[in-house]
């Protein structure tokens, strides 16, 4: 009788063996997976922090390119009023004929761009990173997109898009408003200009 148990035994020990090592096969299997996949989610965060570094890095070079201009403007247009106020030029007259010796470079408007960043929130490739990494970013393009973007278009529309320019009036209220838009402008690009020089330190260090 116990010649013919101990093949039964013996079978079900290996049975339970060999269940035990499907198990940890099938776990390790999804152990790796997940592994995997993590270290895909990372390799495309990292991606997609390096390309909003550089964009980051571009606008605020483009920034550097126009501010000191645009306060160089901003002076000229104080020059403007004071000879007005002097008596050296008429009170009245049209803006566009003013602004030729004033804007020598026209608007110069910095170019801006958030391609990377709305890339990369669009297909969730910053979902591994930090959130308050993340936050810190996006509140710099909020800054962005509400502050030297909307500034400089509303110039544009207010000083090029107006046909008030083109007619004879009062000067100097519109050149008042005109050296209030570019003071705010400069002053905005300066500001922009140190929060891209902070974040991307951040995002770099973020990436070692």
């Amino acid at each position: 009788m116990s010649a013919r148990a101990e093949p039964k035994y013996a079978w079900l020990g290996r049975a339970a063996i060999e269940a035990i090592l499907i198990v940890f096969a099938v776990v390790l299997g999804f152990i790796v997976n997940e592994w995997r996949e993590d270290v895909a989610d990372r390799r495309a965060a990292n991606s997609a922090l390096v390309r909003i570094a550089e964009e980051m890095e571009a606008n605020a070079n483009a920034l550097r390119q126009v501010v000191g201009y645009h306060e160089t403007v901003a002076e000229r247009v104080g020059e403007a009023i004071a000879r007005i106020e002097r008596g050296e030029v008429p009170e009245d007259g049209v803006l566009f004929d003013v602004l030729p010796s004033i804007l020598t470079r026209g608007i110069q408007e910095p170019r801006l761009t958030s391609v990377a960043w709305d890339y990369a929130s669009a297909r969730g490739d910053l979902d591994p990173v930090e959130y308050t990494l993340i936050a810190d970013i996006a509140l710099i393009y909020v800054a962005q997109q509400g502050g030297a973007d909307a500034t400089w278009r509303a110039i544009a529309d207010t000083f090029f898009g107006s046909v008030e320019s083109l007619e004879t009036q009062p000067l100097i209220p519109r050149l008042r408003l005109m050296q209030f838009a570019f003071t705010e402008l400069a002053a905005q690009e300066r500001y922009l200009i140190g929060l891209y020089d902070r974040q991307i330190e951040d995002v770099r260090a973020a990436l070692e």
